[in-house]
């Protein structure tokens, strides 16, 4: 049972952190009266693929943009690559939290109505032939690949980038999603407007049940992106393959210390991780 202690510490905290968070969004809300550049597109019908590092990836970051591709028409593949065996919510043993991972995906994607396919590499223990042999073809018939970025804190998701970057033609068009790091003015070029799917995709979210602590810090950034732009949104780096080889090239962090910074689970300094780390 808990303690009315316990429950009016948490009472507590909860007004505490949503007071830092209005701060915060007042803030970009400033932002966005100063800064005007609206970059919207709308999802296109053509074939599009979405690679995501851990399950729950693809649904944090490009979740909307998804269905709207779908009610565009467009052919999607959704690409899970790890099995997320890492994970130590709820104090589940590695079988137990692979299986119930594979459980979540199958509930987020009966939400957003798209079928996810299941690369299951070992999380942290895979090697980049198996992420080639499974997704070459998947990448070759794509015509706009979403790609988990470099401008990351998490080393599997710079891999998984850094793996697509071998495999990409030159003229594919890449869209790098928004994962734990913000990519903040200078690297956004291209936002969806999710407005119309966003209670779908809180929907989606919520089936991923050991990943609700990761995941919070996350629709924290979106809300302050939504209280920027006026609309919930998704945002993206847009390029060449051309251009996102080189981008990985120039600024791979692999092997050292990653030199930026993601929002953490408290709010108290959610604004440096717009501002700390390489804007390249």
């Amino acid at each position: 049972m808990i303690s009315s202690e316990t429950s009016r510490r948490g009472v507590i905290k909860h007004y505490v952190f949503s007071f830092v968070e209005s701060i915060w969004r007042s803030g970009f809300y400033l932002i966005g009266l100063l800064d005007r550049r609206r970059q919207f597109i709308k999802p296109e019908r053509c074939s599009v693929l979405v690679i995501a590092p851990h399950p729950a990836d693809e649904t944090a970051a490009a979740g909307g943009t998804i269905m709207r591709h779908q009610e565009a028409g467009a052919d999607i593949t959704v690409a899970i690559v790890t099995d997320g065996r890492s994970s130590k919510a709820g104090g589940l043993d590695m079988d137990a939290m692979i299986q119930q991972r594979r459980n979540e995906i199958h509930n987020a994607s009966e939400i957003l109505g798209i079928r996810m396919k299941e690369l299951l590499l070992p999380e942290g223990q895979w090697h980049p032939n198996e992420f080639h042999d499974q997704l070459r073809s998947y990448v070759r018939k794509a015509d706009i690949i979403y790609t988990p970025s470099w401008i990351d804190f998490h080393p599997e998701h710079l891999r998984v980038a850094e793996c697509l970057a071998e495999i990409v033609s030159d003229s594919q068009t890449i869209r790098t999603m928004q994962l734990g790091v913000p990519l903040g003015t200078k690297l956004t070029n291209c936002l969806v407007d999710i407005s119309d799917v966003k209670e779908r995709k809180t929907a989606a979210i919520k089936s991923y049940v050991t990943q609700q602590g990761a995941l919070q810090p996350l629709q924290r950034a979106e809300r302050y992106l939504a209280t920027r732009y006026g609309k919930a949104v998704e945002v993206f780096r847009q390029s060449t393959g051309a251009e996102f080889k080189a981008q990985i090239r120039n600024n791979s962090w692999a092997g050292g210390y990653s030199p930026y910074r993601g929002i953490r689970p408290r709010p108290f300094t959610d604004p440096l991780a717009w501002i700390i780390g390489k804007r390249q």
